[in-house]
């Protein structure tokens, strides 16, 4: 991760590790994480102590495993996707997809706002700074109101006008 290299402390505690002036502790920084770890955050609140070969633990680290099995299921994933199958997958013979423009739901004192693809939507009032659609907005006279959609590795949908 270069981009901490740009960092004055990082690149001297890299300097000190590789000339062996670290502490046990402190150079545990430097080493990968590893499959799986697990902590007994009551007695080792800074996670020094990997207690994953703890054969008394074997229970909890069971039921802890299979819990985030079930929750990386059911959010669906993709870590173990390469980067370019994801972009890849993302694509419509090749193309960025376009968002959909968001949908718009009018009454007479307020508009509401759907996607048709899980994306999130935004909104801006009168030319001021666009802000995460939440709930329904309250119209105001005179209030000119804009709306866009933006899903991760689309192209954002066009802004659409609300009247």
């Amino acid at each position: 991760m270069a981009y901490r290299d740009n960092l004055t402390i990082v690149r001297e505690i890299r300097d000190l590790y590789q000339k062996g002036q670290l502490s046990e502790v402190q150079a545990k920084w430097f080493v990968g994480p590893g499959v799986a770890q697990l902590y007994d955050t009551q007695t080792d609140p800074y996670e020094l102590d990997n207690r994953i070969d703890d054969a008394g633990l074997a229970a909890i680290q069971t039921r802890l495993s299979s819990a985030l099995d079930g929750w990386l299921e059911n959010v669906h994933d993709s870590s173990e996707i390469s980067e370019a199958e994801l972009r890849n997958s993302m694509l419509d013979h090749g193309q960025q997809k376009i968002t959909p423009a968001p949908t718009v739901r009018l009454d007479s004192a307020s508009f509401a706002l759907e996607s048709e693809v899980d994306a999130s939507i935004g909104y801006q009032i009168s030319g001021g700074p666009w802000r995460l659609y939440q709930q329904p907005v309250v119209t105001v006279p005179g209030g000119i109101y804009k709306a866009k959609a933006v899903r991760y590795g689309w192209q954002e949908s066009p802004v659409i006008r609300i009247q």
